[in-house]
């Protein structure tokens, strides 16, 4: 799948398993091409409500926040 051209042409799909914690992030950070893959994403999911998606966008940024809440707490235990 080449995140980077709609995904409509090379649908449709039953799955969607991905890997775009990096992609996420750099968004998040104000990247404008990652911001325009996680929102194309985001769009073909919403169009397409029966896909199954292997790991939600929502939950993988909540993991990826809760993950740096955690080495921050880490990092202030191993000072103490």
């Amino acid at each position: 799948v080449d995140l980077n051209t709609s995904l409509e042409p090379q649908g449709p799909f039953d799955v969607f398993l991905h890997k775009l914690t990096d992609t996420l992030a750099h968004a998040e950070a104000g990247d404008p091409q990652a911001r325009a893959i996680v929102d194309r994403v985001e769009g073909y999911i919403r169009r397409h409500p029966t896909m199954v998606v292997v790991d939600p966008l929502e939950h993988v940024v909540k993991l990826r926040n809760r993950q740096d809440y955690y080495d921050i707490l880490r990092e202030g235990m191993q000072f103490n």
